[in-house]
């Protein structure tokens, strides 16, 4: 199968230190090549992407990407893109957009809560690169903190309920991250 994404051509990807979206999509294109696909990516000409196997296609912020698209693509993976385009796609909702957003048929969520609050029934889970994330077992209660990285402020990010569990499990909480210092 012949895959093409298209992401926001204004971000680079791979991003090393962050990233939300932008990792989700950069491990789905190398998992779907280690499978056997054919990934092309329309993005950002500074996107690294020839170490997983992906073809990058350069675009410019204000071009048309659909005009990129190669013409053996079996589908497009859009993320908070709901472009029309003649070729089957998906697109994948990864944030919280407002209420009364309609959004196509072809449109997933990351989790049935996600799905449910947007009034949809489809969703897909975000994975991970576990070889970014390896397994290491330690000693029962040998990690005696937890860190909150994150804007507080934002109702989204839930630092009510991780001050909630860090007491509740005995654990100092180290709160950091944009809007406690303003």
């Amino acid at each position: 199968m012949t895959v093409t994404f298209y992401f926001d051509p204004k971000i680079v990807l791979l991003v090393k230190k962050y990233g939300g979206t932008e990792r989700i999509v950069y491990w789905l294109m190398k998992e779907l090549v280690k499978k056997g696909h054919k990934v092309y990516f329309i993005g950002n000409e500074h996107s690294k992407m020839t170490d997983i196997g992906v073809v990058l296609i350069p675009c410019k912020v204000n071009e048309d990407w659909r005009l990129r698209i190669p013409k053996n693509t079996d589908i497009v993976q859009l993320f908070q893109n709901s472009a029309e385009i003649d070729i089957p796609s998906l697109n994948t909702i990864e944030g919280n957009e407002k209420a009364g957003t309609v959004f196509p048929e072809n449109t997933v969520f990351v989790s049935k809560n996600h799905a449910q609050r947007h009034h949809a029934g489809h969703y897909i889970y975000n994975g991970i690169d576990l070889d970014e994330y390896p397994f290491v077992r330690k000693r029962k209660f040998a990690n005696r903190n937890y860190l909150f990285l994150a804007n507080g402020r934002w109702n989204v990010k839930n630092l009510k309920d991780c001050i909630r569990v860090s007491h509740h499990n005995r654990k100092h909480l180290y709160v950091a991250g944009a809007g406690f210092m303003d």
